[in-house]
């Protein structure tokens, strides 16, 4: 042997740095990062598990028959509350829920509103119809452009026509092509027809805009009855 004094812990020496099995006791406590995330993780799976058999715990403490009357009145009230809500919801914003033929109908008030001669824009954002009065008749016209019907007509009111803002075609404001204009046929009227008696002038209104209930006036189906609601001092 050499005169040369070994590291204390191994004959290699790796033991006083911590990696043999004579390492200091102090040195034991020291772990690898690997190891000390194993560790953590470990620690955090026994709280959850702990956490839940807690919950667990408390739930087969509860007293159920003693609640079980205020829980189920509780759940039935709300319920019943969710069901009318749904079921309005459908009835108000679904068309689908409807029948098909009343998914387009909507109420526009009683005829007396709209005795004074001229357009009415009321409801060409919400249902896409001007209605017309004139010649004791009122009437519901589509808005929609007969040339292109992605576009909206427009109403000019000191020259009283409606007008295709892409193609140009101008309409009478009895909806019928002007001669010389690029319209090649009329603006096509919707179903209109009161909820009540025809001579009385507060008769509710009603117009349906369903692709069935459309009137043309090349197929002569201007002269349906429901193509026009005649006022009540006209009858």
């Amino acid at each position: 042997m050499s005169g040369k004094t070994r590291p204390p812990g191994g004959s290699d020496g790796l033991s006083y740095f911590g990696f043999g099995p004579q390492s200091p006791p102090y040195l034991k406590r020291w772990n690898p990062p690997r190891r000390a995330a194993g560790l953590r993780s470990r620690r955090k799976g026994r709280g959850v598990i702990a956490r839940v058999a807690t919950v667990v715990r408390g739930v087969r403490g509860f007293n159920y028959r003693r609640y079980a009357p205020a829980v189920l009145g509780l759940g039935g009230l709300v319920a019943v509350v969710v069901a009318a809500a749904a079921l309005d919801l459908a009835d108000e914003v679904s068309p689908g829920a409807r029948a098909p033929d009343e998914q387009w109908a909507f109420r526009i008030g009683p005829a007396s509103e709209f005795r004074a001669p001229g357009v009415y824009h009321d409801f060409v954002k919400s249902h896409g119809v001007f209605l017309v009065s004139d010649h004791g008749m009122l009437v519901a016209l589509d808005a929609k452009s007969p040339e292109a019907p992605n576009r909206t007509l427009m109403y000019d009111r000191d020259d009283q026509q409606f007008r295709c803002p892409r193609t140009g075609a101008v309409y009478s404001r009895d909806g019928l092509p002007f001669s010389g204009s690029t319209a090649t046929r009329a603006m096509e009227r919707c179903f209109i027809r009161g909820l009540g008696p025809d001579d009385d002038p507060e008769t509710v209104v009603m117009v349906n805009t369903g692709p069935e209930r459309r009137y043309r006036f090349e197929d002569n189906q201007w002269s349906h009855p429901f193509s026009g609601r005649l006022f009540a001092d006209q009858l």
